[in-house]
């Protein structure tokens, strides 16, 4: 969601907003959230870590082991704390949000485990970049 649809505000008085309106909302929140997720050189940066983390968390795991798409979510989360630090201001969300997201997903991904015990989950050495 976007910054003017997710408090529903409206525009002019207006009920709805235009298409414009909504894909300049939608720019704003994007800014925002690549400055705290890829600064500087990679606009991918994010996604190449969250990738590559769940890619060595769940080798060895089928193609469609629901541990994969949360697994990515971590390494996601954990890619944007290394990339704002804990003493950086964040421009979108603040760092507790982060860590408390963090929290979420690995609960989730130990139920997903507990619930299949398939193939025990090892991290293997995972490389900063």
């Amino acid at each position: 969601m976007c910054i003017r649809l997710r408090v529903n505000l409206n525009t002019n008085g207006r009920d709805t907003l235009t298409p414009q309106e909504i894909l300049e909302d939608c720019k704003q929140v994007f800014i925002k959230k690549q400055a705290d997720y890829s600064p500087g050189d990679s606009m991918w940066q994010n996604f190449t870590f969250s990738a590559d983390f769940a890619s060595r968390l769940c080798a060895g795991l089928p193609a469609d082991d629901m541990r994969r798409s949360t697994a990515v979510l971590v390494g996601i989360k954990i890619s944007r704390l290394m990339t704002l630090g804990l003493d950086k201001p964040a421009a979108n969300e603040g760092i507790r949000d982060t860590i408390s997201d963090l929290i979420n997903y690995l609960s989730i991904l130990q139920s997903q485990h507990d619930e299949l015990k398939l193939v025990p989950l090892v991290v293997k050495d995972v490389e900063t970049k």
